[in-house]
């Protein structure tokens, strides 16, 4: 049974071109890319950028125009909007709750350091970085406001408010690049 398998296996790649090939590694790039994408969101990261560059090598590869440059352009778009709706997202709840300036840039690099600090004293993938990035980010903004105002109710409210915003703009980044991914994989295959 093996034999047969191997030999229709065998059969099969002998009788591929150099053009079936390489669409079959574009299709596993398009797959690696987006889920590599989807995990970098996850992490807080743009994994938009990931999605429209994996569309862009196959439209350059691709000659039977199955992604128009429409949808290129739609995807530069989406990349650019979540890249400039990010950095709001954290300091319009900072902000919306009384929080300084000071505590809307912290918020920002000290959830970066977060996640780096969580992946290492927490060696579970994606919960690690996740939980050190929210613990450091809560932990920072409660220090500063807390300084600023010596009051441990509105420090932990102003600091409620930015992991808060900051969890719903992950959401948002992996819902939009979830939809990214699956609208381009439906429209290659």
């Amino acid at each position: 049974m093996n034999f047969l398998t191997l030999a229709k296996l065998s059969e099969l790649i002998q009788n591929m071109t150099f053009d079936s090939i390489w669409m079959f590694i574009n299709y596993i790039q398009i797959f690696l890319c987006g889920i590599v994408g989807l995990s970098l969101s996850l992490l807080s990261f743009s994994g938009t950028w990931l999605i429209f560059a994996s569309a862009a090598i196959f439209k350059i590869f691709d000659q039977q125009n199955k992604i128009s440059f429409t949808l290129l352009f739609i995807y530069l778009a989406i990349c650019l909007i979540t890249e400039v709706v990010e950095p709001f997202a954290a300091k319009y709840g900072i902000t919306r709750s009384g929080g300084s300036k000071k505590s809307e840039i912290i918020s920002i690099l000290s959830g970066f350091i977060g996640a780096l600090i969580g992946e290492v004293l927490i060696p579970i993938p994606f919960l690690g970085n996740i939980l050190g990035m929210f613990l450091f980010m809560f932990f920072a903004i409660y220090c500063i406001e807390y300084r600023r105002l010596n009051c441990r109710h509105s420090s932990i409210k102003i600091a409620w408010a930015g992991v808060v915003s900051k969890v719903f703009m992950l959401m948002f980044k992996f819902l939009i690049t979830t939809a990214m991914f699956i609208y381009l994989v439906s429209t290659v295959f």
